[in-house]
């Protein structure tokens, strides 16, 4: 009989455990049941943040993209040659700063659409899981609630569109400024190439060998230069005065003759003259870059000389000549023998106040020859120092046409720098402020039918069959960085499919533009200062940028102010939804405690639902989502006609295949 007792209390005990074990397992299920559900609900915000972090990224490297965009169109316009490309580049700041608008109202649009659904999808994708877990039966139901269960997002993504005229014009002006440099640069290239070549450079001879063949100047004196980027037009300037001194220094007459001697007397003359002339001359270059120069003209002929000096300076000696004032060309002339008169000009004599002396017959002419004779041929050096006087008139009036076109450039380009700098101030909005519904968490709940096990080992004349009443549990899930992702992971396949099919129709500034697009998007994080090196990237890509120049100087100042800009980031870090205290939830949304909560839930009638659930804690439904994708909005793609439909698919967006 002790055995028997033994037995029965033996088979009692394991089947009282037994019945434990089912207890704890039903009850631990219906709270696993809820973690899941209160997860699933939070996954689905965390696929409408990261939407809405796309399409934040996307308004804001849009804007950019513009404004440097613009910024290269002004670069460009300082380039000479090249303003119509500047002109044009600018023309495509405008279209993708319009573009960029038109997608921000599209997609504020789009998000506000998604954003009233998200109640819906959360109870729904909520509800769905915990039905899963029925199989065949109804013991489970409930669903996830969010917490605000309206929208508190600022969240309007800036929808202005950046004023560009500013720029426009700029670069319209700048254009025509950079025209003029170039026109009066080649002007002045061109006077100063041939000045040097008349100079330097035998066709078929030049001042230099001019002066070194008919004086004895020095070689110091005489310098030869191999290019016209050391010559200036100060070279020939002292290269004819030590010629003209030489010559004066060395003159006399080739013959015994009076006729030699009048002709010895009248290049003394123009020798002297030239000097003296020529000393009056200057050449001077200012900081600036300015020409400052003058280098006097000879006379070529006769006419000519009649406008000089040399024509009406009192030089040449009179004596009385059977009582007439006779001029000679010295006082060495046999005709020279009567008594001093003073001295007369070769005006005078024209003016017939004095006579030509009958035997040397100095007149006017004769000095005149001595010019014409050197100006008029190949191989005189007054040939070829006229054609350097000339040449100097035409570079100092383009060279200072020029420098003066580059002083307003200059001008214009600061005030390009300022245009540029205040469309890049105009990116400075505040960055929206997302708060979805479910954005502090979501709440799950599952309640439970009172049910008794089916295993048939539990049903036994021993013992009392097992019955767990109808229970409750409840779960909250919020969303926390995920570390192991990193910034790109939520743009990293915005361009999947784009790439391969369109690639090969980009060419050129398109394909600079979506290059830096691309690398301005794939940038933001706090490490987003990149965007400097990014700009400076792309405008070392611009052609036609030379060191020193205007355009090359406006170019590192926009960067400066980009890097100066400190432009604020979207955050793109990837979220994904973890577990949490409901309390702490339930605090946050002002809701009350836990037990207002069991309240409202333990009022549910048996096997609510969604609709009853929703009802019962104040969430409205909505749902103008279709079944399967829902376009947001269309991505322009900058620099081209090209966009992406930026599609959401709903079925994974509640975690359905």
């Amino acid at each position: 009989m002790a055995v028997v007792t033994s037995l029965l209390v033996s088979i009692s005990l394991l089947f009282g455990m037994v019945g434990a074990g089912w207890y704890l397992a039903k009850s631990n299920k219906t709270q696993a049941i809820a973690d899941s559900a209160a997860l699933a609900g939070q996954n689905v915000i965390a696929g409408y943040t990261t939407i809405a972090q796309v399409l934040d990224s996307c308004v804001l490297s849009m804007g950019i993209t513009g404004v440097l965009v613009g910024g290269a169109g002004l670069v460009l316009s300082a380039v000479p040659g090249l303003s119509a490309v500047g002109a044009q580049t600018v023309q495509t700041a405008k279209t993708i700063l319009d573009a960029r608008s038109k997608f921000a109202q599209s997609a504020n649009a789009g998000l506000q659409k998604l954003e009233a659904t998200l109640p819906f999808l959360i109870v729904k994708n909520s509800a769905d899981v915990i039905q899963a877990n029925n199989g065949n039966s109804f013991e489970y139901s409930g669903a996830a609630v969010p917490f605000p269960q309206v929208s508190q997002s600022q969240f309007m993504l800036d929808e202005s569109s950046l004023d560009t005229q500013k720029l426009d014009d700029l670069a319209a002006k700048m254009g025509e400024q950079s025209d003029q440099v170039e026109q009066a640069k080649k002007e002045a290239d061109a006077a100063l190439m041939e000045g040097w070549q008349a100079d330097c450079v035998d066709n078929p001879y030049c001042l230099y060998q001019r002066a070194k063949t008919l004086s004895s100047i020095s070689s110091s004196n005489n310098p030869w230069y191999s290019s016209v980027n050391d010559w200036n037009f100060g070279v020939p300037l002292f290269r004819a005065r030590a010629y003209y001194l030489a010559r004066s220094r060395a003159e006399k007459p080739q013959g015994s003759s009076v006729e030699e001697a009048s002709k010895s007397a009248a290049r003394s003359a123009f020798y002297e003259y030239a000097l003296q002339t020529l000393n009056k001359g200057h050449y001077r270059q200012f900081e600036n870059g300015t020409i400052e120069l003058d280098l006097p003209s000879l006379p070529a002929n006769t006419q000519e000389l009649k406008q000089t000096e040399l024509y009406t300076k009192k030089m040449w000696p009179v004596t009385s000549v059977n009582g007439i004032p006779t001029m000679h060309y010295s006082f060495n002339c046999p005709g020279a023998s009567g008594p001093s008169m003073g001295l007369a000009s070769l005006a005078d004599l024209d003016a017939g106040a004095v006579y030509e002396c009958e035997l040397c017959h100095f007149k006017t002419s004769d000095v005149g020859k001595t010019p014409a004779a050197s100006t008029s041929i190949n191989n005189g050096f007054e040939h070829y120092w006229a054609i350097i006087v000339q040449a100097s008139k035409r570079y100092q009036k383009a060279k200072n046409q020029q420098i003066e076109a580059e002083e307003q450039m200059k001008q214009t380009a600061q005030e390009g720098g300022n245009a540029f700098e205040e469309a890049l101030d105009a990116l400075k909005v505040n960055r929206p402020k997302l708060c979805p519904p479910g954005a502090w968490g979501c709440i799950a709940f599952v309640t439970r039918n009172s049910s008794v096990p089916q295993t048939p080992v539990l049903h036994s004349s021993l013992i009392n069959v097992p019955e767990l009443p109808a229970g409750v549990a409840i779960s909250a899930a919020v969303l926390a960085p995920d570390k192991a992702d990193t910034q790109n992971n939520v743009l990293s396949h915005l361009f999947d499919g784009f790439s391969l099919k369109h690639e090969g129709l980009l060419a050129g500034l398109s394909k600079q533009i979506c290059t830096i697009w691309g690398s301005l998007l794939m940038s933001y994080s706090d490490a987003y200062g990149s965007v400097a090196q990014i700009t400076d990237s792309f405008f070392e890509k611009l052609e036609g940028i030379a060191g020193g120049t205007i355009a090359y100087m406006l170019q590192n100042q926009l960067v400066s102010l980009v890097e100066d800009a400190g432009l604020k980031p979207v955050n793109l870090q990837a979220r994904k939804p973890v577990l949490t205290n409901t309390q702490k939830v339930l605090t946050k949304a002002g809701f009350g405690g836990l037990e207002e909560l069991r309240a409202k839930i333990q009022s549910l009638p048996t096997n609510a639902t969604t609709q009853q659930v929703a009802q019962a804690m104040g969430v409205v439904l909505i749902n103008e989502l279709p079944d399967e994708y829902f376009t947001i909005a269309d991505l322009p793609i900058p620099g081209t006609e090209l966009s992406i439909p930026l599609n959401v698919d709903v079925r994974k967006l509640v975690g359905l295949t």
